[in-house]
């Protein structure tokens, strides 16, 4: 399942633990003991923007009965807002902050300088964030899934 979360919103530029050097696993390790998060279903991935680059509003996809949350870590870059849902979130360089990224949706105003960020994300079950299948938020991430999943499967010939 991380394995077709990840290659959708990268293109196949995600990491899993087995390539990893070990300050990102124990950086992994951290956030998910602190959490209390299962990393079965877990993906890396390294955002490096240049300026004056954004990240235009969307909605991460998941997997039906999962949520995506995101894990970033702000490892180079000027202070920012990330929006989610409308409302602003001021993040600085070395921040580590978490989102149900497959329910808000979220972007970023253009960067004045070039950032580089690492997008722990984790697969985590309806149930574990207090969430099922009557949250309004939960029905989009569905009709989100359905929507992609036909030609996506097609094209990248995954089995999940």
């Amino acid at each position: 399942m991380s394995r077709y979360v990840s290659s959708f919103q990268s293109s196949n530029n995600s990491l899993s633990p087995e390539n990893l050097s070990p300050i990102f696993i124990s950086l992994w390790n951290r956030i998910s003991n602190h959490l209390s998060l299962d990393k079965t279903h877990c993906f890396l991935q390294i955002v490096k923007m240049d300026s004056g680059g954004k990240i235009t509003p969307h909605y991460d996809t998941s997997y039906m009965g999962y949520i995506t949350l995101k894990c970033n870590i702000s490892v180079i870059s000027d202070r920012y807002e990330i929006w989610l849902d409308n409302t602003p979130h001021s993040i600085e360089q070395g921040d580590l902050y978490c989102f149900e990224a497959s329910l808000y949706k979220h972007w970023t105003d253009e960067f004045k300088n070039p950032r580089l960020l690492l997008s722990y994300g984790f697969l985590v079950p309806y149930s574990r964030m207090s969430r099922d299948t009557n949250d309004p938020r939960v029905r989009m991430s569905q009709r989100i899934f359905k929507y992609f999943q036909n030609g996506f499967f097609t094209e990248n010939k995954f089995n999940i």
